[in-house]
């Protein structure tokens, strides 16, 4: 029986392996590709890009990145028109970043560029196969991201996943939302803990240009922390990317630290509706984002 020492050192080579074909066949080191920016500075736009409510101590959190790396990029940024800062009203001390007009054009313009890039690799395979690579990239990201037991991982989820699963949905609810769903424009996602499920957002289309966003609550019956703030912001980029101009939330107090969620995703409050008197505990919240 060989050494588990050389299994190991095997394994580590395998994984280097791929993440040099991964890093070729993607075009992150060709120069060929189209980008001004390095890749520290695309990861940095897209966090800009997808969430509304951003420091730049948010952006080093997120990106494991040195912070002052990270003054550096938002410095030539901002020398470029590409980013504004706006101090935070209940915070002057808290700065927050955003994209400005040109730096809005200018990321998606990459990105259309990226995902042209990928469409092209995807083409070349069939419809099993393509499925087969996504799936495959799904459990790297799941198994990767079990470093303790708070971690969780976000994923597309299935109506049908519904079912049993979150309280308030049946079978028959569950199939109305698959028999509904357009795929272009709408998408639900998941958080999970270790097989545990956590919450979801289901994302809908409303018009042409407005879409809501819900959450439910799974097997820990929590929409609190990290868990529930990655969902919005997916369901923001998602906003985004799908074209709208404003993304719709509806709650009631009961669901547990919903409104800081919001606030932190950048929603605001534009209308409280009182129930009857028996029902007074339960006023009924509309959210929305300008997107």
């Amino acid at each position: 029986m060989r050494h588990s020492s050389l299994l190991v050192e095997e394994r580590v080579e395998a994984i280097r392996s791929f993440n040099r074909f991964y890093a070729q066949k993607m075009g992150v080191f060709s120069t060929q590709d189209a980008s001004p920016f390095s890749l520290t500075e695309v990861r940095i736009l897209f966090e800009l890009f997808t969430q509304q409510r951003v420091t730049a101590k948010d952006i080093c959190r997120a990106l494991a990145v040195d912070p002052g790396y990270v003054s550096r990029i938002l410095h030539r940024f901002e020398e470029k028109k590409l980013i504004i800062k706006k101090a935070d009203k209940r915070d002057a001390r808290q700065r927050f970043v955003g994209l400005t007009v040109k730096g809005r054009r200018l990321y998606l313009a990459w990105a259309d560029h990226a995902n042209r890039h990928v469409r092209n690799l995807l083409e070349t395979l069939c419809d099993d196969d393509q499925v087969r690579v996504v799936s495959a990239m799904q459990v790297i990201e799941e198994l990767l991201s079990k470093t303790d037991d708070e971690s969780f991982v976000v994923r597309i989820l299935s109506p049908k996943w519904l079912n049993g699963r979150f309280s308030g949905y049946s079978l028959e609810d569950c199939e109305k939302l698959a028999a509904d769903m357009d795929m272009n424009c709408e998408k639900h996602w998941i958080a999970d803990r270790n097989g545990r499920l956590l919450c979801a957002a289901l994302f809908s289309r409303v018009s042409e240009t407005t879409g809501e966003v819900r959450l439910v609550s799974g097997e820990l019956d929590t929409m609190a922390g990290d868990a529930g703030q990655k969902l919005l912001r997916k369901a923001v980029s998602f906003s985004r990317h799908a074209g709208y101009s404003k993304l719709i939330f509806n709650s009631k107090s009961r669901l547990n630290n919903v409104e800081a969620l919001l606030q932190e995703a950048g929603f605001e409050m534009v209308e409280r509706v009182q129930y009857a008197p028996k029902e007074a505990s339960l006023p009924a919240c509309h959210w929305e984002i300008k997107i």
